[in-house]
């Protein structure tokens, strides 16, 4: 049997739904989804399309954590959420994360249960703990005094989180920035 190029083309879309780019779905609904003047629609183009809309948008089977940081001092650091009190923006982990200090520039993450499995993290710019550290961001005051944060994996409950200077010697937030509040990169736990 052989197929047209247009129905060689819906086989391979079925075969390989996988992760698309907006401007990839809207292709293939232009290709699949014609004005149907014809009758040419099928469920089948129909199934395609969404399935490939599901695959690239909607994946509700992580636990997320967006959060803001602040340390003052050399106390524990604290979330900072939109009223300032101390919650994370979002958190559907299923439990309260901890923040601590364990040591100038030094604060861990911990969590109860086992969020932060290495096959299903998703912690941008980490890396585990061992390893060489992964930039996170740079910070800058509004003084000019400038540093850079680094994140890590320690093990399925803890991130490591390290703050240096720009000459990288290891320092507290607090003493890089003037108390500010610091957006940290979104944690995606897929369990």
């Amino acid at each position: 049997m052989l197929f047209n190029r247009i129905n060689f083309h819906k086989v391979l879309i079925l075969v390989n739904m996988a992760v698309k780019t907006k401007a990839a779905i809207l292709a293939v609904i232009a290709a699949l989804l014609a004005d149907n003047t014809a009758g040419d629609i099928s469920a089948s183009d129909m199934r395609t399309c969404l399935n490939d809309i599901t695959d690239s948008y909607f994946d509700a089977s992580y636990k997320l954590l967006t959060w803001n940081m602040i340390q003052v001092g050399t106390s524990a650091p604290e979330f900072r959420d939109a009223s300032g009190a101390n919650n994370p923006l979002i958190n559907t982990f299923g439990e309260v994360p901890v923040l601590s200090r364990l040591s100038a520039g030094i604060y861990k993450l911990t969590v109860v249960a086992a969020l932060f499995d290495k096959y299903k993290l998703n912690l941008p710019y980490s890396v585990t703990l061992g390893a060489t550290g992964a930039l996170a961001m740079t910070i800058i005051d509004a003084g000019g005094v400038g540093g850079y944060i680094y994140i890590a994996r320690e093990s399925d409950y803890i991130i490591r989180i390290t703050c240096v200077t720009d000459a990288f010697v290891v320092a507290d937030i607090s003493s890089i920035l003037s108390n500010d509040v610091i957006s940290m990169p979104d944690i995606k736990s897929f369990v």
